[in-house]
């Protein structure tokens, strides 16, 4: 058997998970490779696509761009109109590359796609496919069974074939959102669930996808995420707060996100809840990943930037007393896994599959609903989970469940499913 994983690039926990699977893989020496479309740094059997450079390819590629740009130029100008921000990310269908992607996959049996958005043409890919090869996806946001968004933001349109599409103010039943959809029922119609098999992490993505006019007929099997448990393991918390210049007396909250402006991921919710607490009490806020926190009156916030490596993310994720995840939606993150596996419990709101990870309150709370009132209640609480040592034991065996092995295990009976 040999798999070839798709990725657009090696970054966010899409892909983390992506590379735990064929790092797991090939430690049961199981041939796997990783295909990005961007990447920096490559690993074993990690390769990026070649970009054809031919005149036609490129001629061809300009045109279609070009083309995608005048099919969205209306609804750029009615969003402007509104006068509301597109905070949720949005991708086309054609941008990416068909005919040729599927050339460079040839000789594999497995095709396992992650987050492939702006990578892979859906349609024209699937159709020069050989018929042999099998397709598993995971779907670590909502992209493949909607008209275009990763998350809806309360949208429920993809359910009946989107159209008047609100992230972009549409007005119009036959936009680009329902276009996009009906390719994308077009892209899946040959493949039955023994060429294609749709993955979700969580319960919850499950349901969202069994919903959808895309996949309500289809099988849906539920993996969730693995986590390199040897990477990610509680740090002394004295010795990771010394790192740190941080006393054992301040209270220490942690938040990350790669992508930590977008607006799902909750940090302005984060940062109004912290709003008006008692001065008294050392407070400090850690802020990793792309985000530009503002000062908060009462606590010390301290933003980190991109940190990478499971070792130095252990010794942050051992220093908090609390990581806070103030997502507005979300899958099965990664990260609030590493928490736990660190011994440190997590402060999220009830969204997304989040329920499938706190499933106790040794491990954390849940706010209900998602806002900065509820939030800053649990954080108020939270502080009493100060240095806990039986709440932090109880933290790292709930996340010893969710291993690598046992999740590269489930994917192996799936892909062995198809004959």
């Amino acid at each position: 058997m040999k798999v070839i994983h798709l990725m657009t690039s090696p970054a966010g926990g899409a892909a983390r998970v992506g590379i735990n699977i064929h790092s797991g893989l090939r430690e049961q020496s199981v041939s796997s490779e990783v295909l990005y479309l961007n990447a920096d740094a490559l690993g074993k059997d990690v390769r990026i696509f070649e970009v054809p450079r031919d005149p036609i390819s490129t001629l061809s590629r300009g045109i279609r761009r070009a083309i995608h740009r005048a099919e969205f130029r209306p609804y750029r100008k009615w969003l402007r109109k509104s006068g509301q921000p597109r905070w949720e990310r949005f991708s086309s269908d054609r941008v990416g590359w068909g005919a040729p992607l599927a050339r460079a996959v040839r000789g594999v049996d497995i095709v396992h796609l992650h987050w492939v958005s702006d990578f892979v043409d859906l349609k024209p890919f699937f159709e020069a496919l050989p018929d042999h090869v099998r397709v598993v996806w995971t779907l670590h946001d909502m992209w493949a069974f909607t008209g275009g968004c990763h998350f809806p933001e309360g949208c429920e349109r993809y359910r009946d074939g989107c159209g008047a599409c609100p992230q972009w103010g549409s007005r119009l039943e036959e936009d680009f959102s329902r276009q996009s959809l009906r390719r994308r029922t077009l892209a899946y119609a040959g493949l039955g669930d023994q060429r294609l098999r749709i993955i979700t992490p969580s319960r919850w993505m499950a349901e969202q996808a069994a919903r959808s006019s895309l996949f309500r007929d289809r099988k849906i099997d539920v993996v969730a995420n693995g986590i390199d448990l040897g990477g990610f393991r509680p740090v002394e918390r004295i010795e990771a707060r010394r790192q740190l210049g941080l006393g054992d007396d301040a209270f220490v909250a942690l938040f990350l996100a790669d992508s930590g402006g977008n607006r799902r991921k909750g940090l302005a919710v984060l940062e109004k809840a912290l709003e008006g607490w008692p001065a008294s009490g050392h407070r400090v806020l850690l802020v990793v990943g792309g985000a530009d926190p503002k000062p908060i009156p009462g606590w010390n916030v301290v933003p980190l930037g991109y940190v990478t490596g499971s070792e130095r993310l252990s010794s942050l994720y051992s220093a908090a007393d609390v990581f806070v995840h103030p997502a507005l939606e979300d899958n099965l993150p990664s990260t609030v896994l590493e928490s736990l596996a660190c011994g440190t419990p997590v402060a999220a709101f009830r969204i997304g599959g989040l329920p499938e990870l706190v499933t106790g309150e040794d491990f954390g709370a849940l706010a209900d609903p998602a806002t900065s009132g509820t939030m800053r209640e649990l954080l108020a609480d939270a502080q009493r989970w100060k240095s806990d040592p039986v709440r932090r034991a109880a933290c790292r065996h709930h996340a010893e469940a969710f291993s690598i092995r046992a999740m590269v295990d489930r994917y192996l009976e799936i892909y062995r499913s198809f004959g």
